[in-house]
């Protein structure tokens, strides 16, 4: 399929949060029931998409990311809305697993921050915990190094498994 490039951190908490939306939706009728009503009353203030911990509880669920992001997509459809509200409350850090986000373009955040835990995370993508610290600190490195800036008006990376680099452009482009 298409690769789903994220730009910036909170990009990726998001699209993995509706990717664990659909999840619920797939397997949970009253959860469909529940999400499908949400969307359905404009005075309802949000869908709760996912809490902190939920993705790790139903980690290893095996559901294709298409899957999941076309059942909140129908769901949607049917409630006849054009967008999903929502809040999440995904953490993502070292052992989550990306599902739905192949790589991703971000700043050079602050030291010790969750920020951080989530590049780390992309960096492992499903490899052992360290593996992410191991090539993040590569990374930031690197980056000082050659006089990158950070925080938000700073440089930025492209951050990226070795499948999406070795399949070259000519196998993959954004779409916008």
């Amino acid at each position: 399929g298409d690769v789903v490039v994220a730009v910036g951190t909170t990009s990726v908490r998001a699209i993995e949060s509706v990717y664990w939306l659909g999840v619920r939706v797939l397997r949970d009728g009253a959860a469909r029931a529940e999400v499908l009503a949400a969307l359905r009353d404009p005075a309802k203030p949000a869908v709760g998409l996912v809490g902190q911990w939920d993705s790790y509880d139903a980690a290893r669920e095996g559901v294709d990311a298409a899957a999941a992001l076309d059942a909140v997509a129908d769901l949607a459809e049917e409630a006849g809305v054009s967008r999903v509200v929502g809040t999440t409350g995904l953490l993502i850090a070292p052992g989550y697993e990306l599902r739905a986000v192949d790589a991703l373009v971000t700043n050079f955040h602050q030291p010790r921050s969750t920020l951080l835990m989530l590049v780390a995370a992309a960096l492992a993508r499903g490899e052992a915990g360290e593996v992410g610290r191991e090539r993040m600190e590569q990374v930031y490195e690197e980056a000082l190094r050659e006089g990158y800036r950070f925080l938000s008006f700073g440089d930025s990376s492209f951050l990226a498994p070795e499948w999406v680099l070795r399949a070259g452009a000519a196998e993959w482009a954004p779409s916008f």
